[in-house]
């Protein structure tokens, strides 16, 4: 089974004309590339649609427990910077402590990509990293420029 659920504190519904408007208005007119890529991602909306429900990370974490015989994966890309300090905070624990909870038939992956320093007082990259559980061993996948593509895969770090 496969399920996808989302959160926002101000949801967009890609799948409504106005939604599809607003989400089209944020791409800048000479970003054609972009522009493409939305459209393809709104076309998945409508042939695959996502529940997104009005709530804060912290709350739809708290909400969220490991099945047996799945694999879960909670994902996000470049909202980090915008969650407050102690809700930030929030969402960690509440992933350790679900990582703490996973076994062999139903782990946990944390999947990011977020701006991050490699190395203390270095420049902040775009990276995509993931931590999985059983374990909570953390790996950084690749690099992207800020709007994600394209992706250079495999450690940045290594050239950190």
């Amino acid at each position: 089974m496969v399920e996808r659920l989302g959160c926002d504190l101000s949801p967009i519904d890609a799948r409504s004309e106005d939604g599809a408007l607003s989400l089209v208005s944020c791409v800048w007119p000479d970003q054609v590339h972009r522009l493409e890529r939305l459209r393809g991602a709104l076309r998945l909306a409508q042939e695959h649609p996502v529940e997104v429900v009005r709530q804060g990370g912290g709350d739809f974490l708290d909400g969220l427990e490991l099945r047996a015989r799945h694999h879960t994966v909670v994902w996000h890309s470049v909202m980090w910077q915008y969650v407050p300090a102690e809700e930030q905070a929030r969402m960690m624990a509440r992933l350790h402590e679900l990582g703490a909870a996973s076994g062999p038939d139903r782990t946990l992956t944390h999947l990011a990509f977020e701006p991050r320093r490699l190395v203390p007082d270095g420049p902040h990259r775009f990276v995509v990293a993931a931590t999985t559980w059983p374990g909570g061993t953390e790996r950084v996948l690749g690099e992207a420029p800020p709007h994600g593509v394209p992706v250079r895969w495999g450690d940045p770090t290594a050239e950190a």
